[in-house]
């Protein structure tokens, strides 16, 4: 195997292969949301309960999609920090995290 100089990731997630993911994923979900706690904190009106979370993301999937390769770079790291921020603070997730009181 040959090391190229200007080897780079291909992008290769399209919409059609976000939007199946995305089913994949909260198919399964279906279930809780039809017999479990959303019908129940909606009081039976779940469609009203799922159209913000819909759109919300549907905004991230474009979003993300919008991303340049370095952004996303950056935003991975941003969150990995933040994580290993959290895992410090409540030494080794061993804790619940210190809540903010806001008065």
């Amino acid at each position: 195997m040959t090391v190229h100089e200007d080897a780079h990731l291909k992008r290769t997630l399209t919409l059609p292969t976000a939007v199946l993911f995305g089913l994949s994923y909260m198919l399964p979900l279906t279930v809780f949301t039809t017999f479990g706690i959303v019908n129940v904190m909606t009081e039976g009106h779940i469609v009203s309960g799922l159209v913000a979370p819909a759109i919300g993301v549907t905004m991230c999937v474009w979003l993300w999609l919008s991303l340049s390769y370095d952004a996303l770079l950056i935003g991975l790291a941003w969150v990995a920090a933040g994580v290993a921020q959290l895992g410090f603070v409540t030494g080794g997730f061993s804790r619940h995290p210190p809540e903010l009181a806001v008065e």
